[in-house]
């Protein structure tokens, strides 16, 4: 029962996830482009790109917010093991249950202050300073982001608890 609901939540949120990194990742290498082409423009003919400082910013908070549950899917965030490497399966599973549970309720509430915050910014009218760029389409990142990260600490959570709870005993 716990496994399936693992597989359930991983065939919908594994997608999602790898499709949102792949934004990600091309948000990145428009950035990379253009803070290079903003070098150049700047060393060759003192003409750098008005903004490219603000957009920076913009698609970096989209780059690592969207590449946040990927990265945990691939087990790709960094993690101590030193400690529980040779503890049985089930201490290990109950520690990892327990440091995802942490993590989990830690992106649900920003996600939930994240979705605060885009309904403050959108009715203030929040833009940046120098390109006048509406604020709120890069908090929803941010939502979206930890959302999905959310999700597949869940399905982490579960996975673990399906583990710990399992009838092999090694």
């Amino acid at each position: 029962m716990i496994k399936a609901v693992a597989r359930g939540l991983e065939r919908v949120v594994y997608p999602l996830s790898k499709s949102v990194n792949n934004i990600g990742v091309s948000i990145l290498m428009l950035m990379m482009l253009m803070m290079v082409l903003d070098i150049i423009l700047r060393l060759l003919f003192n003409r750098p790109i008005l903004g490219t400082y603000e957009l920076v910013e913009f698609m970096m908070a989209v780059t690592v917010f969207f590449g946040f549950s990927y990265t945990q899917i691939e087990k790709g965030h960094i993690s101590v093991e030193m400690f529980i490497r040779k503890a049985p399966k089930r201490v290990r599973a109950v520690i990892e249950a327990t440091n995802y549970l942490v993590g989990m309720l830690l992106f649900i509430m920003m996600c939930w202050g994240g979705i605060q915050q885009v309904k403050n910014v959108y009715l203030k009218g929040d833009v940046s300073a120098a390109l006048l760029i509406p604020v709120w389409p890069f908090v929803i990142a941010v939502v979206i982001g930890s959302g999905l990260m959310g999700l597949v600490l869940l399905k982490d959570v579960i996975s673990c608890v399906g583990l710990a709870l399992s009838e092999d005993k090694s």
